[in-house]
């Protein structure tokens, strides 16, 4: 999926990695590209995701830790879900490594309404009850970058925003903004175990009927 805004990684002391990203939508009504912004907010996963039982299509969902305002300009208040699937499974077999992808594509609100959103993550870390590598940093407002495979702006590079600075052991996160999966996790030599609980940054954006991301 081409056409993202270039983003830049903020990495505090005793925080975690925050985003700035933006995607680059043209509607049906109109042929002039336009950014909508992505907003940052913290999720904490329901049940485990293992490599060895996951299955493609199995669900997946977070919840929200804090209300939100998504770029449509509604409130998504704490307590509401992000939903989504497994979209790819590998196993590990006789010490192989192994992987899981997640697409997260709703965000499903305590009064039943369903908001479809592109998800990305930004970071992942142990669940509370387990020892922590790092603190989890508060949202902030989403600002634009240089455009990339626009023309006329400064490309960004092609590396994923996943980081292996995270805080559950064994388990590597990348995640790809040109990619409509959220993210990809991988473990060497073993299944990739997330716990339930698992704390997760993640930059969602509502995409309005109509609008072709780019």
């Amino acid at each position: 999926m081409r056409g993202w805004t270039g983003r830049s990684l903020v990495l505090g002391t005793g925080a975690a990695l925050l985003a700035t990203l933006g995607l680059m939508a043209r509607s049906a009504q109109s042929q002039t590209p336009h950014t909508i912004q992505m907003i940052p907010t913290k999720v904490e996963l329901e049940k485990t995701l293992d490599a060895k039982k996951a299955r493609t299509g199995d669900p997946v969902t977070a919840k929200l830790e804090q209300e939100i305002k998504i770029n449509s300009g509604q409130d998504v208040p704490k307590g509401s879900l992000l939903e989504g699937q497994v979209t790819q499974v590998q196993a590990s077999e006789h010490k192989s490594d192994s992987s899981i992808v997640i697409t997260f594509s709703k965000l499903h609100l305590k009064s039943g309404d369903e908001i479809p959103v592109k998800a990305t993550l930004i970071s992942i870390s142990s669940p509370n009850y387990l020892p922590q590598s790092s603190g989890v940093g508060q949202p902030m407002p989403m600002a634009q970058s240089p455009s990339t495979g626009m023309g006329g702006g400064s490309p960004s590079t092609s590396s994923p925003l996943g980081s292996e600075q995270n805080g559950v052991p064994g388990v590597k996160m990348t995640s790809d903004i040109h990619q409509s999966s959220s993210a990809t996790f991988t473990s060497k030599g073993k299944n990739v175990n997330l716990p339930g609980g698992t704390e997760m940054e993640v930059g969602v954006a509502y995409i309005p009927p109509g609008v072709k991301l780019e």
